[in-house]
């Protein structure tokens, strides 16, 4: 038997065991631990409390002599130190008897910012301490460093003394307002989804920190990752200090931190030629040994494994070098701000170099999150929107689930998952052959047909290179991490090999492994994010599998349109969503002007992708008639499929696909409308078709798994209640019946309708637009601007670029509303709307500037490439109804059109104008008369129609209608296209570009341009001026300020330009200068307008002087910035005609 000392000893290991972890972290402001009895006292005090971290700030500690002091007198446990530039600085993060493993450890700003990676009891996490400076500019730019370290995939810990708050109550003074440095913290740790602790834990209650002269403040905070729990946070009074210091506790019981996802490979690694000729010549090698494989796809697979080991180890080359070059970097400036601080003479030169090595690892997170940023696919481009990374976050982060159990969080989030989608793919195929035969038969369908194609043609190269160009950049990789750029850039190297694996793992059975896995991650849609079944499930695929079913997609396509119906709209090559749109809009605007009656249906189809029976498909298939072959190879890419979920990093065991198709697969939306088709020839047989006028119009239309059904009897609800459940029974799909609704069309209906569906009787929304009988196009609209208004907010504060706003306005926003625009024209009343919100977020909800008319130009042209919102929804209404109506085998709706327009188009076919007049007097639908109104607006004739694409037209409608000529000042008229050309320069940084418009136009707000306001002082405010008006001209040429500046740069460039308007302003530089050097002083003129206008601004509203030789590093610094960049894309010889005459001396 155990003794009793045996048995205590079990009970506590078991009970320690059992025990959640808790983790204490404490922050405070320690008012110096210079002194050793100062540091005495404060260790001490430290050590009484149960604190497992310490963030403390101010330590004053400026010499590493006493950082060695200080580690040795801390003897709880590890410390990490960080030397401050001034006198009241210096920060350190002190462990309290807990073991850690320190991955990284980054000391961005001396004194102020320091952060560690660390291991806690198998969590990752960020441990960021901060001290922040007491003016509002340095506290910015402290944020600004801070703000890319927070998105991780770590647990974020962000504390320290923050000398500002977030909250209004956090302060004692009444009526406070959050200065804007306070802001730009609140949207950091907002968009990182970082929680205040105490704030959080105590909501309601003030917990002032800090308090002098009567004011309270709560400037000591703790920021969380929102997946940590929090178990209390209270103030603790400190003997030692004038601040309180901030202890939290975070329990970690089933805690289930961020993972690590996924591996993919940095896209950056393939500019290096070494790296490529490393992987070039792995490819070569592996496939001499391609006998030593049993089979094509594991000889693939080794391959795959091959590079991604060779990727693997430069990546963790790149990120030794990048803190090695850290850690050599902080050394140097610990030393130089040491000897500084001893009285040593150190140029200020050498600390400005230090800080800017320090910063590089802030310039590789950058790059890091814009390359997440685009693999997130909604933003792209190379500046970073924060937002976008708490909106996806947003979407993947599970928190919490509701199960069968109740709640679930941490580790059973992703067993709950498993086990619901094991469920959702498991295969329910229980009908047989002969029932499955049956409805065949029924339908209308019976096998021995065979579409003539070559399907089942080898594959080509030609195809697979087609294939890979069709991928599209910066999109997630799959289960391998080898990115859609990995197989662009070693195309050639690499399409003979897959050409051969695809021929020869399809003929044989024998594809790789790796094609039959894929990462199953789940998108939140809306409603409660604690419900699964509000998330949907995405499959990432390898790109080499996607090569593949592309490549039978496009073959497959091809043929499609020859067995789909007409009423399917979607995948099929030449119909797309806006003919099912149209089609719905003919038959309600009939319902009113035509006497049609009849009752729309809307079918919710549950989980559609997902519930495709393989069975069925198969079936399906071959007696639409495609080739067994062909359907052979689609059961291989199907045979033994597995989904790995994916959830908050973590990645599960693998789930059998037994149904359904994978959503995120290139030939899974055709399979799906093709698995519909049956169903669709079904209830065509039994559903009458609707006639308005002289037009047979079909009873439905099937948008993917949306079908709108058009009847006018129960008897005919019957009939589709039938074919329903006899699609169900064999196919496994299954209709949503609470989601399914009904609406009635016309004169009131001669008797109600018996049926499980949803009745509405306003309006009911198909496809993202609201139709009922009244005015669709102003209440549609509507909703699209409020949409368009919501999307600009996320973007607030973005750029301040103007060219860069125009095209998020083009990228992002109008694609919101094109839906719309195609069904309804753009009511008159909403155009000033729709123009208000585009141009409010160009000028930055300022006074507009520059007309609209010049905004419509190219950038080479002196614009900023927007568009004009009325052309351009009027020619996207216009091509795609009107063209549709002239095509040579117009489908139903159409037909419907031109009855409508057939009085009024007669006279136009024949080249003639429509009339103005007599539209006023028309009874027809305002659609209808708002297309003959852009017939006659814009002077448009058939043969432009046909005969022009709509960006084309639109073109030219701008370019007749909405534009002028751009006149420049001062500018001679034969060089101002050459003038306006040097906008689009390639080179110009983009935070210059916007300012040189501005100048270009005499634009810009100096005081002689702001005459709305009346303004009683207009002269120059720098004193050399002594009352000079202040013009642009004076600004930037005649100012003695300015004229200084412009020296320097004929001193570093070696070339004297005469001080005139013409030369400096626009640009127009002796023909004496080679084109390559004229283009790199382009550029330096463009960054010194950029910066003279920086610094008036500052002068004037901040009362901070810049001398012309501060301001000069400032303009060499972006200088040498701009050619370094050109060094990695020109030929040496040509950079060194453009660059090398240039002086960068900035000491």
């Amino acid at each position: 038997m155990m003794g009793l000392n045996g048995f205590v000893l079990w009970f506590t290991l078991f009970f320690m065991a059992c025990k959640p972890f808790v983790l204490n972290i404490a922050t405070c402001n320690v008012n110096s631990i210079r002194g050793e009895v100062s540091r005495r006292t404060a260790f001490g005090e430290l050590g009484k409390l149960s604190a497992h971290i310490f963030f403390i700030q101010e330590t004053r500690i400026n010499s590493r002599a006493d950082m060695v002091k200080v580690k040795k007198e801390w003897s709880l446990g590890a410390s990490y130190w960080s030397i401050g530039e001034g006198s009241h600085d210096g920060i350190g993060i002190l462990f309290n008897r807990l073991i850690v493993d320190v991955v990284s450890e980054f000391e961005i700003w001396p004194g102020r910012y320091l952060l560690l990676d660390v291991r806690c009891k198998g969590i990752p996490l960020r441990l960021i301490n901060v001290y922040s400076p007491q003016t509002v500019v340095e506290r910015k730019k402290l944020w600004g460093l801070i703000k890319p370290m927070l998105f991780t995939q770590k647990m974020v810990i962000l504390g320290g003394d923050f000398n500002n708050v977030l909250l209004v109550m956090d302060r004692s003074h009444k009526n406070y307002k959050l200065q804007y440095d306070e802001v730009f913290l609140s949207n950091s740790v907002s968009r990182a989804l970082l929680i205040d602790a105490f704030a959080t834990a105590n909501p309601g209650i003030e917990g002032f920190t800090y308090e002098r002269g009567g004011a309270k403040s709560r400037i000591d905070r703790f920021y969380l990752s929102n997946l940590l729990l929090l178990a209390k946070v209270k103030n603790l009074p400190l003997c030692f200090s004038d601040h309180v210091c901030v202890f939290a506790s975070l329990r970690f019981k089933n805690f289930l931190p961020r993972g690590k996802g996924i591996w993919r490979n940095n896209v950056s690694l393939f500019s290096f030629p070494e790296i490529r000729d490393t992987i070039c010549s792995v490819i070569r090698d592996t496939r001499s040994l391609k006998f030593m494989y049993g089979s094509a796809g594991g000889w693939w697979d080794a391959v795959k494994m091959e590079v991604r080991e060779v990727l693997q180890f430069y990546r963790r080359l790149n990120s030794k070098r990048l803190q090695s070059d850290h850690c050599k970097a902080r050394v140097n400036l610990a030393k130089l701000l040491e000897d500084r601080n001893n009285g040593r003479v150190v140029s200020y030169r050498e600390i400005v170099v230090g800080k800017k090595d320090l910063l590089e690892v802030i310039k590789q997170k950058e790059k890091a999150l814009i390359f997440l940023q685009k693999l997130m696919s909604t933003r792209g481009g190379h500046s970073l929107n924060y937002d976008h990374f708490k909106v996806q976050r947003g979407m993947k982060e599970i928190v919490k689930l509701k199960s069968a159990d109740g709640a679930t969080w941490g580790k059973g989030i992703l067993d709950v998952v498993a086990s619901h989608y094991t469920e959702v793919f498991r295969c329910k195929d229980s009908c047989s052959k002969e029932e499955i035969e049956a409805f065949f038969s029924k339908v209308g369908l019976s096998s021995g047909r065979v579409v003539e194609a070559n399907l089942c043609d080898p594959i080509t190269i030609e195809e697979v290179n087609r294939a890979i160009d069709e991928l599209l950049n910066g999109k997630s990789p799959g289960l391998d991490g080898l990115s859609n750029e990995f197989f662009k850039v070693f195309k050639n190297e690499l399409s003979p090999l897959l050409e051969e694996l695809y021929n020869e793992g399809l003929n044989t059975d024998s594809l790789p492994k790796s094609f039959r896995e894929s990462v199953l991650v789940l998108l939140f849609k809306k409603g409660d994010k604690e419900v699964l079944g509000n998330y949907r499930p995405i499959m990432i695929l390898n790109a080499d599998y996607k090569i593949l079913v592309k490549i039978l997609n496009n073959r497959l396509k091809k043929i499609a349109g020859e067995f789909l119906s007409n009423t399917q709209n979607y995948a099929v090559p030449g119909r797309n969503i806006y003919h099912s749109l149209v089609y719905l809009r003919e038959l309600v605007i009939a319902s009113v002007y035509d006497g049609a009656n009849f009752w729309l249906l809307s079918l919710d189809q549950e989980k559609a992708f997902d519930r495709v029976s393989h069975l069925f498909l198969y079936e399906t298939l071959t007696r639409l008639g495609v080739q067994k072959g062909f359907v052979k190879w689609l059961k291989i890419l199907y045979n033994k499929a597995v989904a790995l979920p994916l959830v908050n990093g973590h990645l599960g065991s693998g789930i059998p696909l037994q149904v359904g198709v994978k959503q995120g697969c290139p030939l899974s939306p055709l399979l799906c409308a093709i698995s519909l088709e049956p169903l669709i020839r079904l209830l065509s047989a039994v559903v009458p078709s609707v006639k308005i006028g002289a037009v047979d119009c079909p009873p439905m239309t099937i948008y993917a798994d949306d079908i709108s059904i058009l009847f006018k009897q129960q008897k005919d609800l019957d009939n589709i209640f039938s074919s329903l459940n006899a699609y169900s029974a064999v196919a496994g799909s299954k209709v949503n019946y609470n989601k399914s609704k009904l609406m009635w069309f016309g004169n009131e209906p001669s008797s109600n309708i018996k049926g499980n569906f949803q009745v509405v009787r306003e309006s009911v929304n198909l496809l993202g637009i609201d139709f009922f009988c009244g005015d669709m196009a102003e209440r549609n609209w509507q909703v699209g601007i409020n949409r368009m208004k919501e999307k600009l907010a996320q973007f607030s504060g973005y750029t301040e670029n103007i060219f860069t706003r125009a095209q998020i306005i083009k990228t992002y926003v109008l694609p919101l509303c094109l839906n719309i625009a195609v069904v309804f024209p753009l009511p008159v009343k909403l155009i000033s709307l729709v123009n208000s919100v585009f141009y409010s977020f160009i000028w930055g909800s300022k006074l507009a500037r520059v007309k609209r008319s010049i905004t419509y130009y190219k950038v080479w042209e002196g614009g900023i490439n927007m568009i004009n919102t009325e052309a351009f929804f009027s020619s996207m209404f216009l091509c795609f109804n009107l063209k549709a109506v002239f095509c040579s085998f117009p489908q139903a709706w159409a037909k419907v059109l031109y009855q409508r327009l057939e009085v009024w188009l007669k006279n136009w076919e024949n080249g003639a104008v429509v009339r103005r007049f007599f539209l006023k007097v028309s009874n027809q639908p305002i659609y209808v008369i708002g297309l003959l109104k852009i017939l006659n607006q814009w002077n448009i004739l058939k043969s432009d129609l046909l005969q022009k694409s709509r960006k084309n037209l639109y073109g030219c409608i701008v370019s007749d209608f909405c534009s002028e000529p751009i006149k420049l000042k001062a500018c001679p008229p034969e060089w101002e296209t050459k003038v306006l050309a040097n906008l689009s320069l390639k080179g110009i940084p983009d935070q210059v570009k916007s300012v040189n418009w501005y100048i270009l136009h005499d634009k810009i707000l100096v005081r002689g341009n702001i005459k709305h306001k009346k303004l009683p002082d207009v002269a120059c405010p720098r004193p050399t001026c002594s009352g000079i008006p202040e013009s642009q001209e004076h600004l930037l040429v005649d100012c003695p300020f300015a004229v200084k500046v412009w020296k320097l740069l004929f001193r570093a460039s070696s070339i004297t330009l005469p001080i005139s308007y013409n030369a400096l302003v626009c640009g127009i530089l002796p023909s004496t200068i080679s084109e390559c050097k004229k283009s790199a002083l382009l550029v330096l003129l463009a960054i010194i307008k950029y910066f003279l206008w920086n610094s008036r601004c500052a002068f004037l509203l901040r009362q901070e002087y810049c001398s012309e030789e501060q301001m000069w590093k400032l303009i060499a610094r972006m200088g040498k910035g701009v050619a370094e960049g050109d060094r990695s894309h020109l030929p040496g010889w040509l950079w060194n005609r453009k660059w090398a005459d240039f002086c960068w001396d900035t000491g």
